[in-house]
């Protein structure tokens, strides 16, 4: 095994746990919301205001915490696979890159509709006027997940080469 193979496994393995941490953290949170919710007010947790769109909120962060949760699985087993093979460049880690990019590009739109529904079902303050809320990052995750694309489109010429080079020997 050459020094750069001993650099990403060690790499991995290390990265490989902050995942494990970061799922642990997201199923945390929103098992935590939604006992917050069914709980009544003051039970054992701080008082939580539960009027308006409480529920459309914790439904919203729980469905882009789900699709963080899955990105989250496909660079674990990225991240097992440069820990085990002998080479990253392999046609199920072409696919799991896909799959992360395209978690990564939906998790936008989605918090877009998710917002558009939680606005429509507000209800109107006691002004009679009704509070919007728009959450987005900018753009930043789908340009992301297209960096993560391209990437596995570099990964999958790497499979052609090993197959060439493996060939050759």
């Amino acid at each position: 095994m050459n020094q750069n193979s001993a650099k990403t496994q060690k790499v991995s393995r290390i990265v490989l746990w902050i995942v494990r941490i970061v799922q642990a953290v997201l199923i945390l949170s929103v098992v935590m919301s939604i006992v917050m919710w069914i709980l009544p007010s003051g039970s054992f947790m701080p008082r939580i205001d539960k009027r308006g769109d409480y529920l459309s909120t914790v439904l919203m962060n729980s469905v882009t915490a789900a699709i963080v949760f899955a990105a989250l699985c496909a660079i674990s087993g990225l991240l097992q696979s440069l820990k085990s093979n002998s080479t990253p460049f392999t046609k199920e880690n072409v696919q799991r890159l896909k799959m992360i990019s395209v978690l990564l590009i939906v998790i936008e739109p989605v918090q877009m509709i998710f917002g558009s529904i939680a606005n429509a079902l507000r209800p109107l303050t006691a002004n009679g006027e009704k509070v919007m809320s728009v959450t987005s990052m900018g753009g930043m995750v789908i340009v992301l997940g297209l960096i993560v694309f391209c990437l596995s489109l570099v990964f999958e010429h790497g499979v052609e080469l090993q197959k060439q080079s493996d060939e050759t020997l």
